[in-house]
């Protein structure tokens, strides 16, 4: 994994620089030939620094730092992506926990954008008697995502368990999730209980049902499931949940009641620990700096300052539109000089970057 720190020493090496990243398992975690990948990544490489000039006896030396990794690894005992940083002098492997395109780079620095964003993929399950919802989280927004054939949409769906208290009857659903209730039944009686008890019997079994029925869509990506719910139902589903990448601390609350908009805040902030600011938040941040002539948003501009040494803090869209050799640029500049870099999914829908000054910048810098 690399850390902050990480990232400041390598911004901090000079080039020629070669970054190299290849996924050793497939986006259904399935392991790929990382090997063969690293030794067509390492040809694509010779061919680049042989473009820049570098004689055949200089590009094998620079370059067979690539091949002992590729052979010498066990691959097998890894995740996600290798990541190889090779200039002169320097070299480091590390392995990153998501699967990355494949991508090979030579030039001034290392290429480290993709690599500043902590990628954001959770899933997000409200609970309610009335209606169960699944949602996909990314950097910018949840969306919601049709149930798995299979898991009722409710406890009236999945079998009613409404009646008073005497000889209840608990259905797990097996039929489709199209909105009808006509999949087959398996009906169990319960004797005479207090109406709490069997209600809290008739949520555990309901909730065994989605836990059942989502689990192989979550395993693949193994990526955190956050609940949303009354208290009570989000204790009940914590203590039959089987998916190890359920994370204790929950959104409180009916889904319905609290809107997607806050659902989104609210769970992307537990998915991704230390992720602080809202968009109205950072959004207050770069209006005050721009009110003292401190902010910038033209990707020349803030190229300009960051190789000034002006940059103090720089936001970047984690989607990564436009030109992102120069944003990249930008980016080493500002950890070279000692700046904070951020990839935030708060940045205003259309805004690639944006950069706080340490002072007001001069016209050059805009120009």
């Amino acid at each position: 994994m690399i850390a902050a720190g990480d990232l400041k020493r390598l911004a901090d090496i000079p080039g020629p620089c070669l970054t190299i990243a290849e996924p050793v398992r497939d986006a259904m975690a399935q392991p790929v030939k990382t090997a063969a990948h690293l030794e067509v990544a390492r040809r694509e490489a010779d061919t680049m620094l042989a473009r820049k000039g570098f004689d055949k006896t200089a590009r094998e030396s620079f370059l067979r730092p690539i091949r002992r990794i590729a052979g010498n690894t066990d691959w097998s005992a890894h995740d996600g992506s290798i990541l190889i940083f090779r200039a002169p002098g320097f070299t480091k492997a590390s392995f990153w926990p998501h699967v990355v395109k494949p991508d090979v780079h030579v030039g001034e620095e290392f290429f480290i954008l993709p690599f500043l964003a902590k990628p954001i993929a959770f899933w997000v399950l409200g609970l309610s008697i009335n209606e169960v919802t699944l949602f996909r989280g990314s950097a910018r927004e949840l969306v919601q995502v049709e149930l798995p054939d299979g898991v009722p949409h409710s406890l009236k769906e999945a079998g009613g368990f409404d009646q008073p208290d005497h000889d209840l009857e608990n259905r797990s659903y097996a039929g489709p999730s199209s909105g009808k209730s006509s999949g087959r039944r398996r009906t169990v009686h319960f004797g005479t209980s207090s109406l709490h008890e069997v209600q809290s019997k008739h949520l555990h079994d309901f909730f065994k049902m989605i836990d059942r029925g989502i689990r192989p869509l979550l395993e693949p990506g193994r990526e955190p499931l956050i609940l949303a719910g009354i208290t009570r139902e989000v204790s009940i589903y914590q203590k039959i949940n089987t998916y190890r990448r359920l994370r204790e601390e929950a959104v409180h609350g009916s889904p319905g009641a609290i809107g997607t908009p806050k659902l989104f805040e609210a769970a992307v902030r537990i998915a991704v620990p230390g992720f602080e600011k809202t968009p109205e938040e950072l959004g207050a941040k770069l209006e005050a700096a721009a009110g003292q002539g401190l902010l910038l948003t033209q990707p020349d501009a803030v190229l300009r300052a960051a190789q000034a040494r002006q940059i103090d803090s720089l936001y970047i869209d984690p989607e990564m539109h436009g030109d992102l050799d120069m944003l990249n640029r930008a980016a080493v500049a500002v950890l070279r000089n000692s700046g904070t870099v951020e990839c935030s999914p708060c940045l205003h829908v259309g805004t690639t970057v944006a950069a706080i000054l340490r002072y007001k910048w001069q016209k050059w810098a805009v120009q």
